[in-house]
């Protein structure tokens, strides 16, 4: 963890993240314990019975609301009598199914409700006397002739008669009621259960479902665990910007041991990005160049190899130097050396590497034409001088037939040193004109 950046929304496998938990005891072992099929299937079950409680209970509201119309106890229109007995008329066919399926059997009245409805008419045109009316004889026929939906209300002679038959009427309602209530019964409720249990399993992949429900726990947990690393550990992004010839350089440092390096072409109109390279925080970049597709870089980090003091009793951290070369984002070459380098500089006519790691002394390196390899050149050279001024301000290796190095000291005086013939000349003044 210490130099990586993690994004929780990346897919992480599973695998890893539970051996993340087990390294830090943080894996809720008796959590994921109690997801089983077992379980699942109890939720379904649950869900199943929340579901038909409910359906069960506006099933009741509804047939008790439209029981009162079949009843007569609710008098309004024919049309509201009419529809409420059909709807009556499919409600108890679907209990009457219910208590098939359970083997139990259905009291006629409960569904055959309206015949007492049509007995207490009766009794009522039968106390009218003789001549009996047409009119109310005609619609009690009617009533006999055609299914029970037929409203009663339809003749306004019967509609006539439903007040004085009402204490009745309502006395009916209430035995059916009653009847109703006892109907729906705990077996009705098991075997309705059931059957919604059935339609929410069917197709299920049960075990499929144990496995996601068991990854979520460890997902949660996992994010527990780096947020809670992310709190007490935060992490620091220092940004900068360097020009190194015509490429820009952009330096991502992070507190966690680690240092993104962008590298862009740089032109008077645009800046094309190139390469990220990635290196140690501490990195020192002196040298950065870019030839085709190979990117050279040289940089100086702290050793790890420490150097004590007996006299002051105290450490001090050494400096390495670093070069490295990339082909596109391949890295061919590392090559340390166990010195600090104060300026370097490098040709690709001949591959020519020059580091300057004292004041004046200077050592040559060449790489193979592969680049996978780095040799020592040639003899390590003191530039050293008569008026020279340490300390020196830029080293350039210069290229064509006879390359070399040329310095600039700190009041812009130039020494050059020729590789080839091993000759370095006098000191020339205002080297910068």
């Amino acid at each position: 963890m210490a130099t990586h950046a993690v994004d929780i929304q990346c897919q992480v496998p599973v695998p890893w993240m539970i051996c993340a938990l087990k390294l830090t005891k943080m894996l809720p072992i008796e959590e994921m314990k109690a997801v089983s099929e077992d379980t699942i299937r109890t939720e379904k079950r649950i869900k199943a019975e929340e579901f038909v409680g409910r359906d069960l209970a506006l099933f009741q509201k509804r047939c008790e609301r439209h029981a009162k119309y079949a009843f007569l106890v609710t008098v309004e229109g024919p049309d509201d009598e009419e529809e409420a007995c059909k709807a009556l008329e499919e409600d108890m066919a679907s209990l009457r199914k219910w208590r098939e399926k359970t083997e139990n059997a259905t009291n006629d009245f409960l569904v055959n409700y309206r015949s007492e409805v049509g007995s207490m008419v009766k009794e009522a045109i039968d106390t009218l006397g003789q001549p009996k009316d047409e009119n109310i004889l005609t619609a009690f026929w009617k009533y006999l002739t055609h299914k029970s939906s037929t409203p009663f209300l339809k003749n306004q002679s019967i509609r006539a008669l439903v007040p004085q038959l009402y204490t009745r009427l309502k006395e009916a309602y209430d035995k059916w009621l009653t009847l109703f209530q006892q109907h729906l019964s705990d077996d009705v409720m098991d075997y309705l259960v059931q059957e919604e249990f059935k339609k929410q399993v069917k197709g299920l992949n049960i075990p499929a479902i144990v496995k996601n429900k068991r990854d979520g726990i460890v997902h949660t947990a996992f994010k527990s665990l780096v947020a809670e690393h992310d709190a007490t550990e935060c992490l620091r992004v220092t940004l900068y910007q360097t020009r190194y010839s015509e490429y820009r350089c952009t330096r991502e440092d992070f507190t966690e041991d680690v240092q993104y390096v962008k590298l862009h072409d740089v032109s008077q109109t645009s800046s094309v990005f190139r390469q990220t390279l990635y290196l140690p925080a501490t990195a020192e970049i002196l040298h950065l160049s870019r030839f085709h597709d190979l990117t050279v870089v040289v940089y100086v980090q702290d050793s790890n190899v420490k150097a004590t003091s007996f006299v002051q009793e105290s450490t001090e951290s050494l400096k390495e130097t670093i070069v490295k070369v990339y082909k596109k984002s391949d890295q061919l070459l590392t090559r340390s050396f166990p010195k600090a380098t104060l300026l370097c500089s490098f040709t690709p006519d001949h591959r020519l590497l020059a580091l300057l790691h004292s004041d004046t002394k200077v050592d040559f390196f060449a790489f193979h034409e592969s680049y996978r390899a780095l040799e020592r050149a040639h003899e390590t050279v003191d530039v050293s001088s008569p008026g020279l001024r340490t300390p020196v301000h830029q080293l350039v290796v210069f290229g064509g037939a006879n390359h070399g190095i040329a310095l600039l000291d700190s009041v812009g005086q130039l020494q050059c040193y020729y590789v080839r013939t091993k000759q370095m000349p006098q000191l020339t003044e205002h080297g910068l004109q």
